[in-house]
């Protein structure tokens, strides 16, 4: 999917993800996207052709952002939703 459609699904609340109704907090969510992530207007693709940080649910613990070519090996924490992300690079 384009990132400009996936942003735009995100932001129209049509992004649905299923949980278990039971023990739902006794899992450990993982999401593994594959898109332009947004830096800054200055820094590559535009808001509108990437997704941000803050539109991961604050249900998932761990994003393993693929695509990026910029390796980052530290999980650091999106302080507007808690989630922690991990940016491993391009080559893996």
């Amino acid at each position: 999917m384009k990132d400009e459609r996936l942003n735009m699904a995100f932001e129209n609340k049509k992004i649905k993800f299923k949980r278990p109704l039971k023990d739902k907090d006794d899992w450990f969510n993982i999401l593994v996207l594959h898109q332009n992530k947004y830096k800054g207007m200055h820094l590559g693709v535009s808001r509108r052709n990437s997704i941000t940080e803050g539109m991961v649910p604050k249900f998932f613990h761990l994003v393993i952002w693929a695509h990026e070519h910029e390796s980052i090996p530290q999980v650091f924490e999106c302080h507007e939703n808690g989630v922690h992300f991990l940016q491993p690079g391009s080559t893996v």
